[in-house]
């Protein structure tokens, strides 16, 4: 069990090593990663998840960028708006991610989580258009989470927002991208420690 365990946490560190590596090639992100599993961290305990569920939500917001690895930087780095094939590029990163952990059997719980934590609570997400509860309950905890550092994060084709418009956003957006029940929770959350 221990050599198990041992050998997970090895694993698991060389992914860790590789999401290093991709947030090293785009400057823009760099930190996105630890900032996003600290904000999903704060949704899961106010919902009360169990110490497992936490566990793999941790791992899945540590490395749901993973599949990013497989996109050019002249596509990651573009200081204008992508056009349509660099897009789809883009969208293409969720399942790479969830390919590159399919031989991992102690992540399989999170793979889930990767590869949907870009869909939409109306159903018009990507990589397989999933609607509301049909989306795993950590991706769509995620997907709040990762939009929200996102839209306070400078990035080469716009500028950050400020906590009350990245609020108003996740307002604006509720029942539509997120799930209206963890938008709520999470507006709470920011509006009490603002986790900017």
């Amino acid at each position: 069990a221990d050599h198990n365990r041992q050998m997970h946490l090895t694993y698991f560190n060389m992914i860790s090593s590789l999401i290093i590596t991709l947030e090293t090639r785009d400057p823009f992100t760099q930190g996105h990663t630890e900032r996003v599993t600290k904000y999903a961290m704060l949704i899961g305990a106010a919902m009360g998840l169990s110490a497992e569920d936490l566990n793999t939500l941790r791992y899945a917001s540590e490395i749901h960028d993973i599949g990013k690895i497989s996109i050019p930087d002249f596509i990651l780095n573009k200081p204008a708006k992508l056009n349509k094939l660099e897009r789809h590029m883009i969208e293409l990163h969720p399942s790479k991610g969830a390919q590159i952990l399919e031989p991992l059997e102690f992540l399989k719980q999170v793979i889930p989580i990767v590869r949907h934590h870009h869909e939409r609570f109306d159903g018009t997400g990507y990589p397989d258009g999933l609607k509301d509860g049909k989306i795993p309950l950590m991706a769509r905890i995620l997907a709040c989470a990762d939009s929200y550092d996102a839209m306070t994060s400078d990035r080469p084709y716009k500028e950050k927002m400020s906590l009350d418009e990245a609020i108003r956003e996740i307002r604006k957006n509720s029942g539509k991208q997120f799930d209206p029940a963890i938008a709520a929770l999470f507006i709470k959350i920011l509006k009490k420690t603002p986790v900017v």
